[in-house]
């Protein structure tokens, strides 16, 4: 395992997630005297489904600007940049099924305001199965991100063995943020990690007692591994 190259792939954790979208306020009638409540409309994303985006930008401020104005603010999971290269995003987001998330991304619309945006490289689009969501977010000082990928032999018991090492990930100073598979392989693994010492999370990552809890869990190849830096709470506000 190491440390990557800008155009490796990650995730999720996650994306990172399984977690329920927002709740629908109910409407009272203050005008008459009543104890009926107005019907709910369920929520417009669950928290079951969403995608990654990841692409290079001219400058991230001007990009930011578009993309605050074209996107729908309840959809908005947030985004990072590389540590390795400040104008390689990864923005992450809920959708509504992965259909209307391949149509929107496809859409001339979409390409028109990624191109006002600066976007300067061919976006990568990953499709997330949410399984994991930390809605409390990020510890204190935890400002990096770190994103992997694999594939499992079988989830549930891979799942197992990683739900048992949780005291281990939290002694490297690791918060879970968000989990995933994939909607076309639901062995492959996204997770998306919150952590302050990058250095620290590196050893114990590429340590031999990491390797031999992956192969005892069933991990299958090499895991991908890429770092983040989640910028300022005022310019990521939807993180």
């Amino acid at each position: 395992m190491k440390f990557l190259s800008k155009y490796l792939w990650l995730l999720l954790a996650g994306i990172f997630y399984a977690c329920g979208g927002g709740t629908s306020e109910v409407a009272e009638n203050t005008e008459e005297a009543s104890n009926e409540e107005a019907p709910t409309e369920a929520p417009k994303y669950s928290g079951a489904t969403a995608m990654g985006v990841m692409h290079e930008v001219s400058d991230v401020a001007a990009w930011k600007a578009v993309y605050d104005e074209v996107s729908d603010p309840d959809s908005r999971l947030g985004y990072v940049q590389s540590t390795e290269n400040p104008n390689l995003l990864f923005v992450f987001e809920w959708t509504t099924s992965h259909d209307e998330a391949k149509a929107s991304m496809g859409s001339e619309e979409i390409k028109a305001a990624m191109e006002r945006a600066g976007v300067t490289s061919e976006p990568t689009v990953t499709l997330y199965d949410m399984k994991y969501f930390n809605q409390n977010g990020p510890g204190e000082g935890q400002n990096y991100r770190v994103a992997a990928n694999h594939e499992v032999a079988d989830f549930a018991a891979w799942k197992e063995k990683f739900d048992a090492d949780a005291e281990n990930r939290t002694n490297a100073g690791m918060t879970l943020l968000g989990m995933a598979t994939s909607p076309e392989n639901a062995n492959m693994v996204y997770m998306v990690f919150a952590v302050s010492d990058l250095e620290k999370v590196g050893e114990m990552m590429g340590s031999d007692e990491m390797k031999a809890k992956m192969e005892e869990a069933g991990v299958v190849g090499e895991p991908t591994i890429t770092t983040w830096v989640a910028p300022a709470p005022a310019d990521n506000a939807s993180s």
